[in-house]
């Protein structure tokens, strides 16, 4: 997971896009469990990823009680990534290249 996230990191610098103030989201989910993390791009390669929260479905009829939660974490979620999206479709717009982070200077 963190792998990916990297990458999708890079793969945005790469497209132009400066990176200094995106966070990317990454959803683990096993079985009925879902795990939310956040990484974001600190320093000159130096990736920080962060866990978000932990979400659930119902396992039976009697846990729907887990479904407000659960949908209150997914709606935070989404309006995150409606500002990501955003942010970066104006990155590309403007052609704002900003500085690469994603490489790690040789000294």
């Amino acid at each position: 997971m963190a792998g990916m996230m990297k990458d999708s990191i890079d793969d945005m610098s790469n497209h132009g896009v400066d990176v200094s103030n995106l966070e990317v989201v990454g959803l683990h989910v096993v079985g009925t469990e879902g795990h939310l993390y956040a990484m974001k791009l600190e320093a000159r390669g130096v990736y920080v990823l962060r866990s978000i929260a932990d979400i659930h479905t119902p396992k039976s009829h009697f846990n729907f009680g887990v479904l407000p939660s659960t949908v209150n974490v997914l709606l935070n979620v989404q309006k995150q990534l409606r500002k990501t999206i955003a942010y970066i479709l104006e990155n590309l717009a403007a052609g704002d290249q900003g500085q690469d982070l994603t490489r790690v200077l040789k000294a």
